[in-house]
């Protein structure tokens, strides 16, 4: 099993705090019998760069887990 990178964001807290947030995908990659590669994209998540996970909560809006703030996606 393996993880990549998908994509990066930026996010502000109510009181002007900018977060960092990865999003990761794991995927799962094996040889068919007749030697092609086939990935299996499974699980995705969200960390912050500095430690910590969130939930999604919309399209632009996220929940920090540890501490129950919502951030919003800044565009």
């Amino acid at each position: 099993m393996g993880e990549r990178i998908i994509a990066r964001h930026k996010a502000r807290g109510d009181d002007g705090t900018i977060y960092d947030i990865t999003e990761i995908q794991e995927f799962e990659e094996h040889r068919t019998v007749n030697g092609e590669w086939v990935r299996w994209d499974g699980f995705k998540r969200l960390e912050l760069d500095g430690g910590g996970y969130l939930n999604w909560k919309g399209d632009d809006a996220f929940e920090i887990v540890s501490t129950g703030e919502i951030i919003r996606k800044i565009s």
